[in-house]
């Protein structure tokens, strides 16, 4: 909690991510749960691909807004309210996801290769990412639906 606070104190954008990998990943690992430990390793790793790969990283505004984040996450877990931690953790990843997602390059972004990378979940059935067609012939490819 301290590198993040440190980092974002020195409006350091740059390195807020990994401050931030390294809080959840130190979290996990409180958390004394050797599977939890190693799937937020796992998790950690495939992000700073993402990241690296995409040449994406977190602007002035969200450097703040992570430390706050992290901050109450830390806060609720000294409460030992587990059930605030855990949704101020959702709130804080979907914030993320969002704030990523919008920063995709489209001319440059190739999802087969990250596909490749990272992986294809198995859409079930019906998955708004699929069109009838390709659910029909078994194509699982994510498209582009907003």
């Amino acid at each position: 909690m301290d590198d993040v606070h440190a980092v974002a104190r020195g409006g350091e954008h740059a390195r807020i991510a990994d401050a931030d990998l390294r809080f959840q990943d130190a979290i996990a690992q409180a958390a004394n749960m050797s599977q939890t430990g190693l799937m937020f390793q796992r998790l950690t790793m495939r992000l700073r691909m993402f990241i690296a790969i995409l040449h994406l990283d977190y602007g002035g505004a969200a450097v703040d807004l992570i430390a706050r984040a992290n901050a109450g996450i830390f806060e609720a877990i000294r409460n030992g309210d587990g059930d605030d931690a855990a949704r101020r953790w959702r709130v804080k990843v979907e914030r993320s996801v969002r704030y990523m997602a919008a920063r995709l390059p489209d001319d440059h972004f190739d999802p087969d290769l990250w596909g490749t990378i990272a992986g294809r979940a198995a859409p079930e059935p019906g998955d708004p990412r699929m069109n009838c067609a390709a659910e029909q012939h078994g194509d699982d490819r994510p498209r582009n639906i907003p």
